[in-house]
């Protein structure tokens, strides 16, 4: 009887399918670190995105500054802005951009953070600014009124006579 012999043949590697393994390898580690990177700058944690105000036409302000019970309208016009014909609008609490809001943010009593912020000005451009102040300082609810007390007017709403 005779033996049969088998012959172990060499196993060859190809050169180029290794280099893709290691290619391949070598995007996956990279994309893992990607990854990575961006949970922890904060790129994957909704808890780190920036607030920001948002802008409403004075009636759907209103409505909703109406509807809800922890709201606050603050007008961010001058004093003799308030004292003039317009008045402020019902109920809201006076606190100028220009002498007051550039230099100091007000008082947690005055404004508190946990409430509905409604900002509102002559025409709505200085209400955008004192609405970023906002933000930046921390309050995560402010509404930038539109147009300002003259769109407020035309529009009907209630104001009240400014007494300070």
């Amino acid at each position: 009887m005779s033996k049969r012999t088998r012959s172990k043949k060499k196993q060859t590697t190809n050169p180029l399918q290794d280099r893709r393994i290691q290619i391949g390898l070598g995007a996956a580690i990279l994309i893992a670190v990607i990854a990575i990177l961006v949970i922890v700058l904060g790129g994957g944690d909704d808890n780190n995105a920036k607030a920001e105000y948002i802008t409403l036409d004075p009636v759907a302000a209103y409505e909703r500054y109406s509807a809800s019970d922890n709201a606050i309208i603050v007008d961010v016009r001058d004093q003799f802005e308030w004292e003039s014909s317009t008045g402020i609008p019902v109920g809201a609490v006076t606190y100028s951009l220009n002498d007051q809001l550039r230099q100091n943010l007000p008082s947690e009593e005055l404004v508190p953070k946990d409430k509905e912020v409604f900002v509102i000005c002559n025409s709505g451009n200085r209400s955008q600014e004192a609405s970023q102040i906002l933000i930046d300082a921390g309050y995560k609810d402010v509404i930038n009124i539109a147009g300002g007390i003259q769109a407020w007017i035309s529009a009907g709403l209630p104001t009240e006579t400014y007494t300070p």
